[in-house]
């Protein structure tokens, strides 16, 4: 049986992974360039920021969002509350992923009434904490080993990295189980090999 659909849920994964990581680069490269504002003088930190439509130079100009300077600095922190609740949506997805594409295609793929996965039932507690526990997880894990009973899901980036590995690599239980075959997924790539 071909292992297709478990590489493609493997490399979605390294994928929601990779979004985080390409926020991290667009953050501190507009973070810098907000800097580089201030030091050239042309405005002020606590000056206001305007996203809309409109031209701002209408006088029936509507903002759609603002905020100032100050705020936008706050929020172009990789380490920041904005970060970390990004973040816990790459988990919420990671786990929707899961539940209504590659389960249900590889309960069909495999002729099984039933597919389960220790790493992807503790993402599934990550999710319910998440979105109905404000963050707040309250239930011992088997499997994912990053946050525990108590812990508030707010990933950091070293976080988010190590549930996404910990699932690549739950993956060869799955193959294991449901496919017969081990399919041997590791996380990340070698680069000099």
């Amino acid at each position: 049986m071909s292992l297709t659909t478990l590489t493609r849920l493997k490399d979605e994964l390294v994928s929601l992974y990779g979004e985080d990581q390409i926020a991290v680069f667009v953050t501190m490269t507009a973070r810098r360039q907000v800097e580089n504002i201030f030091k050239g003088g042309s405005t002020k930190i606590s000056n206001n920021l305007l996203f809309g439509q409109d031209n701002p130079n209408e006088p029936a100009a509507v903002a759609d969002y603002s905020l100032t300077f100050a705020e936008l600095l706050a929020r172009l922190d990789p380490a920041g509350q904005q970060a970390k609740a990004v973040r816990a949506r790459l988990i919420v997805f990671a786990y929707t992923l899961w539940e209504n594409v590659y389960r249900p295609a590889i309960r069909r793929e495999c002729g099984v009434v039933r597919v389960d996965s220790d790493g992807f039932g503790d993402l599934r507690l990550y999710r319910n904490a998440i979105l109905h526990d404000k963050g707040k997880l309250h239930t011992d894990t088997t499997t994912l080993t990053v946050f525990g009973r108590g812990d508030l899901i707010e990933p950091t980036g070293d976080q988010l990295r190590e549930v996404f590995k910990q699932l690549v690599v739950g993956l060869n239980d799955v193959g294991v189980r449901y496919y017969g075959e081990d399919p041997g997924f590791e996380w990340g790539r070698r680069l000099n090999a």
